[in-house]
Parts: structure tokens; C-alpha cells; sequence
């Protein structure tokens, strides 16, 4: 079952606007996104700068690379492999 890792209120919750959603499709679209008006720099700062609270108040980092810089690089491969789809000759 897809809500087994979710809390019995969260699962509850998404359900209930899952129902309401199917019966009222002016509702909001329960499976999709809502668009951010943040650059991708701006949401790399932000990364960081909780990070940077993370490892100020004692965590500590498990790996060479943090997590936003792999969600960077994440976000970088998937750039360049649209790119590289885009420029491929129909």
C-alpha cells in the first residue's frame, strides 16, 4: 500500500483530497505540483544555508558530497540529457 510510510493523519488527509478531487475536478489537482517562482540559485542557497544550520547545531555528514550539491548534480544531468535530446536530429 502506497501510504504505509506515511502517519495515519497524513494518509488520512491526502485521501480525503484524493476523494474530493475526483469528485470536484475543479479542485486542485491533488498529483500535481505547484509552480515555484524560485530560480534554481536561489533554491541552492537555500540548501545550503540549511545545511549550514544542520552542521552548526552537530549533524553531521555521512558523505564527501552534501545532499543539495547531489541535488544539483541531479538537476545538471537532467539539463544536459535534455539538451542532448533536444539537439539530436529528428
Amino acid at each position: 500500500m502506497l501510504t504505509q510510510g506515511l502517519a495515519d493523519d497524513d494518509a488520512s488527509t491526502w485521501e480525503q483530497i484524493v476523494r474530493e478531487w475526483e469528485i470536484d475536478a475543479s479542485k486542485p489537482d491533488p498529483y500535481t505540483l505547484p509552480l515555484s517562482n524560485k530560480s534554481q540559485a536561489q533554491i541552492h542557497l537555500e540548501l545550503i544555508e540549511m545545511e549550514q544550520d544542520l552542521l552548526y547545531h552537530g549533524s553531521v555528514s555521512l558523505h564527501d558530497v552534501s545532499a543539495s550539491a547531489f541535488i544539483i548534480m541531479g538537476l545538471d544531468i537532467e539539463d544536459t540529457t535534455l539538451v542532448s535530446h533536444l539537439s539530436l536530429p529528428s
